[in-house]
């Protein structure tokens, strides 16, 4: 449930979230045989070397007009394209549809929960770009990416080729976007990603690699991607958290509230 957003920015919410994912899948299509396709204004990922829902997923399902219909496209394109998995997000906008039964008939199983935050970003506020932590420099990647998909990987405690990391390595490769490394001395300390559409900036992911975590590199990340978004004339600023660890206090503390609360449900295919 929304706390204070209205209609016309969840809907600029949902459509930023749409368009990030299918640029960086389109990005990294051609090694990794990722893609995206929109049907209506639900937009259709796929990452057939990953088997979390997540990353082969109907993103914005409550927007379809016809949510049998589009389930079933998806599904058929997601089998063609080789996706080992489709998720389904499922949240009070569709929850007449989703019901027990209707869950069981489709073969679906509840994966995990994906909670959107949100803060506005106000024309009379200030959002200055911090001082990173001591010790920590922050600039732009110049990581050659198979450097940068181990460093996401080991953030995130995954092994250094795990596809996930290799997705995220190519967020260089987009117009816009920026990736920001700390360096404490000569070793890599942090990494986070910032994109924007709609007016809305995507805070997209955040790893402290271990022996730098406690330190303040995340609350210094969303501060620096706060800034960068207001920078960049966005009204509204979104992350996403889909587990148990700091973040939600981080964001909290920034002044991020609960936007909506998603349950990922999955099947195989």
């Amino acid at each position: 449930m929304a706390i204070r957003f209205r209609p016309e920015q969840l809907r600029r919410i949902d459509l930023a979230e749409g368009a990030a994912y299918a640029a960086l899948y389109r990005a990294a299509a051609p090694d990794l045989g990722t893609g995206s396709t929109r049907l209506g204004d639900v937009t259709l990922i796929w990452h057939p070397g990953e088997d979390e829902a997540g990353y082969n997923c109907l993103v914005n399902f409550h927007l379809a007009d016809n949510l049998d219909q589009i389930y079933d496209q998806g599904f058929a394109t997601l089998k063609d394209a080789g996706s080992p998995v489709i998720g389904v997000p499922i949240d009070d906008r569709v929850i007449s549809w989703a019901t027990a039964e209707k869950i069981e008939s489709l073969g679906l199983e509840y994966q995990s929960d994906e909670v959107i935050w949100g803060r506005e970003l106000l024309p009379e506020q200030d959002f200055p770009f911090p001082d990173p932590p001591q010790g920590i420099e922050v600039r732009q990647s110049e990581l050659q990416m198979s450097e940068l998909q181990r460093l996401i990987n080991l953030g995130w405690g995954l092994e250094p080729d795990n596809p996930r990391g290799v997705l995220y390595s190519h967020a260089p490769l987009l117009p816009d976007w920026k990736v920001y490394v700390a360096w404490a001395g000569v070793k890599v300390a942090g990494i986070s990603v910032f994109c924007a559409y709609e007016s809305v900036g995507l805070l997209m992911l955040a790893v402290v690699l271990p022996g730098y975590r406690g330190k303040g590199l995340q609350s210094f990340f969303i501060a620096e991607r706060l800034a960068e978004s207001f920078t960049r004339g966005c009204t509204i600023a979104i992350s996403e958290t889909n587990d148990d660890n700091s973040s939600p206090r981080n964001l909290q503390r920034a002044g991020f509230e609960h936007c909506v609360t998603r349950r990922i449900f999955s099947r195989a295919i």
